[in-house]
């Protein structure tokens, strides 16, 4: 069993290798064909002298994207994030007016968070009265009414 792969060798040893030669025609074209696919990589073209950005959209797409954004006031995101808190009453704890929000107590000063597809925002609950209360959000203020929801 040992002996049968020094055989194979002896016998792929004794043999002469068979050569095929290539014709002009075929060298050539393999030559050219080598050049094309290699040449590149051999000599690559000089690079730009300023290249572009590739982290910035081009220009004028760029532009037409910020002309379609609207502009959104802290007064309109105020509205719209008291429109999501769901306001369950007004209770006082301790003798100190709370609101209760998703059923949760918060008293004068406490963030409220409110979660939203683009982040999360904390609305600062500035007054509560027993009929009113006012949310605000980088200096503006919303007021809404208890009896309202």
């Amino acid at each position: 069993m040992k002996r049968l792969p020094l055989l194979l060798l002896a016998l792929c040893a004794a043999l002469p290798a068979g050569r095929a030669e290539l014709t002009p025609q075929v060298l050539k074209r393999a030559r050219s064909r080598i050049e094309q696919l290699l040449g590149p990589r051999r000599n690559p073209p000089a690079p730009p002298a300023d290249p572009a950005n590739p982290f910035l959209a081009p220009g004028p797409a760029q532009a037409v994207a910020t002309a379609e954004t609207p502009v959104v006031s802290d007064t309109d995101t105020v509205k719209r994030l008291a429109g999501l808190l769901k306001i369950n009453g007004f209770v006082q704890i301790q003798g100190i007016p709370h609101l209760i929000i998703d059923r949760l107590p918060y008293k004068e000063n406490d963030l409220v968070a409110v979660k939203e597809r683009s982040g999360t925002f904390y609305l600062r609950l500035k007054k509560i009265t027993a009929r009113t209360y006012i949310l605000e959000l980088n200096g503006k203020e919303f007021q809404s009414s208890l009896n309202a929801r």
